[in-house]
């Protein structure tokens, strides 16, 4: 179970997005912006826990394939990382009062981007890591 942690951050990290996705027509600016700010707090953790402990350990581990995976997959995060701050930061409140439409396209596409990266991680990397018995907590 050394990745335990990481793929329930990735369960809540779902959690935050459906219960976004739920009120993506209906809450208010003022709801859609607390429940954007949830889901940023719990990515920024989750990434920093990665940074920190999980990528470092991978990065220098003897395996050349689990350096590689994980060279590959922390690279890819350094494009996705920068595009949900970017998002988080355009969508404040009045702006999505403003254009709730563009805001919904773009939260669709942000969560679509998370989905896949969660998906890839829990069923590529993270299997590796528990399958190899890899300290990374």
């Amino acid at each position: 179970m050394q990745t335990s942690i990481y793929r329930r951050q990735h369960d809540e990290l779902g959690r935050l997005v459906g219960a976004l996705a739920a009120i993506l027509e209906t809450g208010t600016p003022a709801d859609l912006r607390t429940a954007l700010a949830r889901l940023a707090g719990v990515l920024k953790v989750h990434l920093a826990m990665e940074d920190k402990n999980m990528y470092p350990r991978l990065l220098e581990h003897a395996d050349p394939g689990v350096r590689s995976l994980a060279t590959e997959y922390r690279r890819t995060m350094s494009d996705l990382a920068p595009a949900f701050t970017s998002y988080y930061d355009r969508w404040s409140e009045t702006a999505i009062e403003r254009d709730r439409r563009g805001f919904a396209e773009a939260t669709k596409g942000i969560a679509a981007a998370l989905a896949a990266r969660i998906s890839l991680e829990n069923d590529n990397l993270y299997a590796m890591v528990d399958r190899e018995s890899i300290a990374v907590d």
